[in-house]
């Protein structure tokens, strides 16, 4: 050990500063591990909610992951229904959330810069659920994943709905699925796929809601919606999902 008093500082104060970056590391990588296994939950936990299941069933869900209880984004508001929704989320920066929490975790994400966050793995990343309820029964349901791709942002998103809207599909068609793509905004430009599923979908349809979660945490990050959501990147409109 050298004998020069500032020498010997400057070692001890820079083990220290690598010793508590190691260990916040880890705990950091820990900590996205747990919600990553949450962010799988929740659309599968989204999954067993039905169209016309009551209010009642569904307020467990919400209790477990922290939601709260208001008008969802995706129904337009009767007066006269008495419509509400419950937003629920897997989301450990708070980032772009839409829960009631401060966002201090999403500050400290912003200073880190991007090409050291990916290389360890630390990606900004959303996993949303929204049950809409009207006249106390489930009248529609909404899993959302939002993830910071290579070098765009990536969304894929599933709907329960008793009816595809209109505007969705073609004059005189009713399908009873149907997989739209899109362009998206979310701290920049990206793409987004939507899977519109209905009662009446068949059970080989399910893997259309299917998410690759090691687009959260993986090196190289997803490039791409095929990535994200493969069967439904895969499905062509109108056709059957290709595996």
């Amino acid at each position: 050990m050298s004998k020069n008093p500032a020498l010997r500082v400057f070692l001890w104060v820079s083990v220290g500063l690598l010793t508590l970056l190691a260990v916040s590391y880890g705990a950091a990588r820990a900590y996205l591990a747990y919600e990553a296994h949450r962010a799988g939950e929740l659309p599968q936990a989204l999954e067993s909610v039905k169209i016309g299941d009551s209010e009642a069933s569904v307020q467990q869900l919400s209790q477990k992951y922290g939601g709260f209880q208001g008008v969802s984004r995706f129904q337009v508001p009767d007066p006269d229904t008495g419509d509400s929704g419950y937003v629920i989320e897997a989301n450990p920066w708070r980032y772009g959330s839409t829960m009631r929490r401060p966002p201090t975790s999403g500050r400290l994400m912003r200073l880190i810069p991007p090409n050291i966050r990916h290389a360890l793995g630390l990606r900004k990343w959303l996993a949303s659920g929204e049950i809409e309820i009207r006249n106390g029964r489930v009248s529609g349901v909404t899993a959302v994943l939002i993830v910071e791709g290579r070098e765009e942002w990536l969304a894929g998103i599933w709907r329960l709905v008793a009816e595809i809207p209109e505007d969705e599909v073609r004059k005189g068609e009713a399908p009873s699925y149907l997989v739209t793509w899109g362009h998206m905004l979310w701290e920049g430009e990206g793409e987004a796929v939507t899977v519109w599923l209905t009662p009446s979908a068949g059970a080989d349809l399910e893997g259309l809601r299917r998410f690759n979660l090691d687009c959260l945490a993986s090196s190289p990050a997803c490039g791409a919606l095929f990535d994200l959501m493969p069967v439904a990147a895969r499905s062509e409109r109108g056709g059957r999902p290709t595996r």
